[in-house]
């Protein structure tokens, strides 16, 4: 890993005694301080479509009236995530719309309210095998994505459905390891599932707004 190194020089303070001959005549102290930056790490959305996956109008009558009405996006997003030199980093997602989910699970993210009612919940979902992993030498070929629920123990993924409660990472599922990289790609699919027809007003227009954060962090 590239690191920055940062070294000053504090202060010097000098002190003594003068002692009989041949003895210590003084003695001095200085400090020595700097820093180790990590490399930097930043997260692109390579996309013509920009950040949004959105949605066509989404008619109220074919919302059904006790059950959710499912609509996939056939669009993707690829995420790129590149580093500044090889570095190990894990990934997750934040629902920032939590508190409106119509259905609890770590897989469903809220889509927002509607006159105090929640209008239903969306997932994302990895819409390659695995992606594109790049190093300092070249491609990456043997991996696997890996998942996490504190950023230090890791096991395969074992669903392509991202959960809001655990990070991902890229693994060597030999060395049982995070793998360092320099950039990594991979695309994320959309489907929002509309609350049905009986816990959700549908008589005006009704806007949903899904918004998720993606942190990624060093491990």
């Amino acid at each position: 890993m590239k690191m920055n190194y940062f070294l000053c020089a504090g202060f010097i303070s000098a002190s003594g005694l003068a002692v009989a001959q041949g003895g210590l005549a003084g003695s001095a102290q200085f400090e020595v301080k700097g820093r180790i930056v990590p490399s930097a790490c930043v997260v692109n959305v390579n996309s013509s479509s920009g950040k949004t996956f959105d949605y066509p109008d989404i008619l109220a009558k074919d919302l059904k009236k006790d059950e959710h009405h499912r609509v996939a996006r056939n669009t993707v997003k690829p995420i790129e995530i590149v580093c500044e030199a090889p570095t190990a980093v894990s990934w997750r997602f934040v629902d920032n719309r939590a508190e409106s989910v119509s259905v609890s699970g770590a897989e469903n993210f809220g889509l927002g309210s509607s006159n105090g009612q929640f209008i239903g919940y969306h997932k994302l979902n990895i819409s390659n095998t695995k992606g594109i992993l790049k190093n300092d030498k070249g491609d990456v070929a043997s991996f696997v994505t890996a998942e996490s629920a504190d950023n230090k123990s890791w096991v395969q993924a074992a669903s392509k459905i991202v959960k809001s409660d655990a990070y991902y990472t890229v693994y060597d599922d030999v060395k049982k390891a995070p793998i360092p990289f320099v950039s990594y790609v991979v695309s994320y699919g959309n489907e929002v599932n509309i609350s049905p027809t009986s816990k959700l007003d549908v008589k005006d227009v009704v806007e949903f707004d899904g918004l998720v954060t993606m942190d990624v962090h060093y491990i």
